[in-house]
C-alpha cells in the first residue's frame, strides 16, 4: 500500500488472505484507499464474513471467482450483472465448461471435484501414467 498513494487506484485482484488481513489490521488507517472500487478475489474461498467486514471497512465491491494455474485465468466469477450472490464462485464464463464429478448429492458441505474444458485450459500431452486421459477430458 506505500506505493499506492497519489495512485488513485479504483480496481485490484488479491487472494483472499490478503483481504482477511486488511479486515484486522490497524495499517489500513494510515492509507487513502477512497478510490478503490471494485476487488477482485480467487485462489480460494472467501469466508462470507470475512467479505462483509471487508466492505464495510473499504467501501468497494468485491467480486468473487475461481480459477487455477491450469485455466490460465477465472472459469467462474460472480458478477453484477449475473445477479451477485454472497459467498459464491458466480456463474461459469463465456467460452468454458464446468462438470461436477461426483455421484453423491449436491450440498453445501460437499466439495466435489469438477473437470473444465475451454480453450484456455492447458494439459500436459500425456497425464503421468495414464496416456490416454487428456484426450477426453470432458463426456
Amino acid at each position: 500500500m506505500p506505493s499506492c498513494p497519489g495512485k488513485h487506484i479504483t480496481f485490484t485482484p488479491i487472494v483472499p488472505h490478503i483481504i482477511d488481513f486488511l479486515v484486522h489490521t490497524p495499517l489500513l488507517e494510515k492509507y487513502d484507499i477512497s478510490s478503490l472500487k471494485s476487488v477482485m478475489s480467487a485462489t480460494s474461498p472467501l469466508a462470507a464474513s470475512t467479505l462483509q467486514d471487508f466492505k464495510a471497512r473499504v467501501n468497494c465491491r468485491v467480486r468473487q471467482g475461481y480459477g487455477l494455474t491450469e485455466s490460465c485465468a477465472s472459469v467462474t466469477q460472480n458478477h453484477p450483472a449475473f445477479g451477485f450472490k454472497m459467498g459464491s464462485v458466480g456463474r461459469v464464463l463465456p467460452y468454458q465448461e464446468v462438470k461436477r464429478i461426483s455421484k453423491r448429492p449436491r450440498n453445501e458441505r460437499n466439495w466435489d471435484p469438477v473437470c473444465l474444458r475451454a480453450i484456455s485450459v492447458g494439459t500436459k500431452r500425456t497425464a503421468y501414467q495414464r496416456p490416454t486421459a487428456t484426450l477426453y477430458p470432458m463426456r
